[in-house]
């Protein structure tokens, strides 16, 4: 499987599966309208600003708890983690047959980032 880290677009997507969203800005949501028609992963609060920023449809956005994992496709698991930057922001903590990725985004750090989820053994 390849990651992607590059921003949602609309255009060339056919071989994606499954779309995770860090958080909306600019650079995360180009190529998401009232058109799309894929799953989104994220933060309770990004699916609610992209319903709203964006018209995506709630029938595409998927929230996920943060610290709490979530099997995806039967095959790996991800976990949200605050990213303290912005209103629902997110990092994902990838894990699976691959071993452990952790894709950030943006994150804003501060003396004890690690603390809330310290017993991932990142």
């Amino acid at each position: 499987k390849q990651w992607y880290q590059r921003r949602v677009r609309a255009d060339n997507t056919e071989h994606v599966q499954q779309y995770f969203c860090s958080s909306v800005t600019s650079e995360h949501t180009s190529g998401l309208s009232a058109g799309w028609s894929r799953s989104i992963y994220c933060s309770e609060t990004t699916g609610e600003l992209l319903k709203q920023t964006c018209d995506v449809s709630p029938l595409f956005i998927v929230p996920i708890q943060f610290n709490q994992p979530m099997i995806i496709a039967d095959s790996y698991t991800v976990t949200l983690l605050d990213a303290n930057h912005s209103a629902g922001s997110a990092m994902f903590l990838f894990e699976g047959s691959f071993g452990k990725i952790l894709y950030t985004g943006k994150f804003r750090w501060y003396e004890g980032i690690t603390e809330p989820f310290s017993h991932l053994q990142i």
